[in-house]
């Protein structure tokens, strides 16, 4: 199969850390993304991912679980749609993370993500 040259992926302009990826296999381009962090250019409306650090992956499940949830409906429309956290449970068991949120909740709050992604009705249920 040929190589159709590098893949242009387009990165949310609100991305403050982007990823560094093989330049003879990716371009990125900064662009302004509805929803996620990373998305292919041409497959925007089918492709996207979202990246969180372990603290943004925190305070999402702890403190802002109703934006989170409207987020995972958003990103239900996508055929192809993936959170990325960089983190491991390991972490969340060693507390390496800022927040005083103990880690058992952080673990309860990304099992719940977990059942509620699976089937994404009602933001607000």
């Amino acid at each position: 199969m040929a190589n159709a040259g590098p893949i242009t992926v387009l990165v949310d302009t609100r991305e403050q850390k982007k990823w560094s990826l093989d330049p003879s296999r990716f371009v990125m381009e900064r662009a302004t993304l509805r929803t996620g962090d990373y998305t292919v250019k041409g497959l925007e409306d089918q492709f996207i991912l979202e990246r969180k650090s372990l603290g943004d992956a925190v305070g999402t499940f702890i403190s802002d679980w109703l934006r989170f949830r409207r987020e995972l409906y958003r990103l239900a429309a996508f055929n192809f749609a993936a959170i990325i956290v960089e983190a491991d449970v390991e972490d969340v068991l060693a507390h390496r993370y800022e927040s005083d949120a103990n880690p058992m909740s952080v673990i309860g709050r990304a099992h719940a993500w977990c059942l509620c992604s699976s089937g994404a009705t009602s933001p607000d249920a």
